[in-house]
This record gives structure tokens, sequence and C-alpha cells, in this order.
């Protein structure tokens, strides 16, 4: 049966955290608005890389810790041995505490896959 994805290891400056099932990771790269005056163009803006995942809350991890990082190397690797890179990643500073444990938002530069 195939591996599907809904967990990942995110990596920190080597330090590896262990997620729990439904980690996200949106590449980010470009995002094209349609232009209502010339139909067929458009326009493009960048768009950060995000991750939305949740770790458990053991003694190794908190979200303090977690809101502290910036400019870390983020890799976000699947289930499905995909594995993602981004560059300047940092929190987003609003981790909490939650009864699935501590839910966390990263954001960098676009992800690169890692082959």
């Amino acid at each position: 049966m195939a591996k599907q994805h809904g967990k990942a290891t995110i990596k920190i400056n080597g330090e590896a955290y262990k997620s729990r099932n439904g980690a996200t990771l949106d590449p980010g790269g470009v995002t094209r608005t349609p232009d209502q005056d010339y139909p067929g163009d458009y326009t493009e803006s960048s768009r950060p890389a995000q991750i939305d995942c949740t770790f458990a809350f053991t003694s190794d991890v908190s979200p303090i810790d977690i809101n502290a990082i910036v400019e870390a190397t983020v890799v976000f690797e699947s289930d499905n041995g995909k594995s993602f890179v981004i560059a300047k990643a940092s929190s987003d500073g609003n981790s909490s505490i939650g009864s699935d444990g501590i839910n966390a938002t990263f954001f960098g530069k676009p992800a690169e896959e890692m082959s």
C-alpha cells in the first residue's frame, strides 16, 4: 500500500521535531491574479512558503523555543519520501499549546524540492 501524506519531520537547524498527523506545506512561489481590464493578462506577486504543524508537547519542546526560531533552515520530510527545504524560515511567533500539542506556523523563502 502506498504511503499517504499527512505526517512530517521538521528539521530546524539540524534538530528534528516530529509533527503529528496533518502537517501541511504551501511551497510558496508566485501568485497570479487575472487582470480584469485585459482578459488573458495577469499580474504576479511573490508568496512565501508556509508550514503549519503540531508537535507533541514534551519536555524537549516548548512554544517559547518555537516562537524564537528565526532565519532557520527548515526541512519538511513527507511520509511519502518527498522532502522540501525552506531557507530563512521563521516561526510566526504565535505558537500555542492546545489539546493536541504545540501548534506552530513557519514561513520563509519559497520551498525547494530535494532529490
